[in-house]
């Protein structure tokens, strides 16, 4: 696959996880951008059950950005509650997908974090996730998605 800019990017992670939650029963709608944490808004209508959903995308071989800093990370972690779904897009045009309940994502987040803040000294610096550590939700999409429930 070819660079993309960020924005391509990202709405290739939105619209691959709007299709994939179609494909599961689900009517799914992307927000409008700078909505602050929700990039997918979900609806079940056969269970009548809603969802929000942050997707994280990225191009990077080893590592993806999680949206949160070292600057940020005790304010807005206590207010994650929604699932987090990590597109990957593959050199080879594949896209591998990890789906994380907000409990997932929030104690991975936290691992990660305690390693760094001890690197990072005050300094500002992203929160990013490896692949490789993301590989425990690979595909888990009837796990966290069947259809009946998110």
């Amino acid at each position: 696959m070819k660079k993309l800019a960020n924005i391509d990017i990202g709405l290739c992670g939105e619209y691959y996880v709007c299709a994939q939650m179609h494909l599961k029963g689900w009517t799914a709608s992307m927000t409008l951008k700078n909505y602050p944490g929700i990039d997918i808004l979900g609806y079940n209508p056969t269970e009548n059950k809603r969802t929000e959903i942050q997707v994280k995308t990225g191009q990077n071989k080893y590592t993806v950005l999680t949206g949160l800093n070292t600057d940020n990370f005790n304010k807005s972690i206590g207010s994650i509650t929604q699932p987090y779904v990590f597109v990957h897009l593959l050199d080879d045009d594949n896209i591998e997908c990890y789906i994380l309940t907000s409990a997932d994502f929030v104690s991975l987040s936290k691992s990660v974090y305690s390693k760094m803040s001890t690197v990072t000294q005050g300094k500002t610096a992203p929160i990013k996730f490896k692949w490789s550590d993301l590989q425990q939700y690979k595909n888990k999409w009837n796990h966290y998605c069947p259809r009946n429930s998110f």
